[in-house]
């Protein structure tokens, strides 16, 4: 596996020749393009705008004019990016963990799960209607996120408030690792899977029916808890009293690492097909 973007150049009379097929690999690009190895070179372009345009020891070029004028064709790494897509590069599967900025980038039709991990604003954000799964795990805010009807999973770990937040009606999985406070936080009805480590209070907190596992780690008290009947796992790491909590009746995993030893029995008796 090489890095996004991977490709394969040749000086050609003054211009560059480039070749693709898989951004993530020099071996499978040189083996579908049927590339002598001694004539053509591998290079990268990084999200962070690095540029690596290894030469073969028949190359007779300067290097410096050779990468200025590559520089020159695609002054950007989102410029490369989008001319592969251009060029009818299609992937399930994008990895742009280290981008920083979204603004004019084309993601390939066919995508479904795409890793955006170091952008911290949805500003210029395009996602396909196709889009699964996204990993936006630095966004501060969610202005401006449009997410697809179709995405099940998303990460969205940094955010700190859940105004502007607009979740697609089929997600499944929620990661809110952050979020500081439930408040205008709307989980669809499907949700099956939410993150809400960082929470201290269920002040305002209200989660689907369906939903089955449920990450509380921070919370504080069990005031206002309301867990739905299908919850199969929830993890109250923090809780340090039992007052007021109620767990489902089928509920089969509860972590409680901070509870006092005898609260922890009492409600051991009281559930007793669950791991406490």
């Amino acid at each position: 596996m090489c890095r996004m973007a991977s490709f394969l150049h040749k000086p050609n009379m003054g211009d560059i020749d480039i070749k693709i097929y898989d951004l993530v690999s020099h071996g499978n690009t040189e083996k579908a393009l049927n590339l002598d190895p001694t004539v053509w070179a591998e290079g990268h372009y990084l999200p962070s705008g690095e540029i690596e345009l290894r030469l073969n020891d028949n190359m007779r070029v300067d290097k410096i004019e050779y990468k200025t004028q590559f520089k020159n064709r695609f002054p950007t790494f989102i410029s490369f990016f989008n001319w592969a897509v251009n060029e009818g590069w299609n992937s399930e599967t994008v990895n742009l963990s280290s981008l920083e900025s979204a603004e004019g980038l084309k993601l390939p039709s066919g995508v479904k799960t795409v890793n955006l991990s170091s952008l911290e604003s949805a500003e210029g954000l395009k996602l396909p209607s196709g889009v699964k799964t996204v990993n936006l795990s630095s966004l501060k805010s969610a202005e401006g996120l449009k997410l697809p009807s179709g995405v099940k999973t998303v990460d969205l770990n940094s955010l700190k408030s859940a105004e502007g937040l607009k979740l697609p009606s089929g997600v499944k999985e929620v990661y809110l690792y952050s979020l500081k406070s439930a408040e205008g936080l709307k989980l669809p009805s499907g949700v099956k899977e939410v993150d809400l480590y960082s929470l201290k209070s269920a002040k305002g907190l209200k989660l689907p029916s369906g939903v089955e596992y449920v990450y509380l780690d921070s919370l504080e008290s069990a005031e206002g808890l309301k867990l739905p009947s299908g919850v199969k796992e929830v993890y109250l790491y923090s809780l340090e009293s039992a007052e007021g909590l109620k767990l489902p009746s089928g509920v089969k995993e509860v972590n409680l690492n901070s509870l006092k030893s005898a609260e922890r029995d009492e409600l051991r008796k009281k559930y007793p097909n669950a791991n406490i």
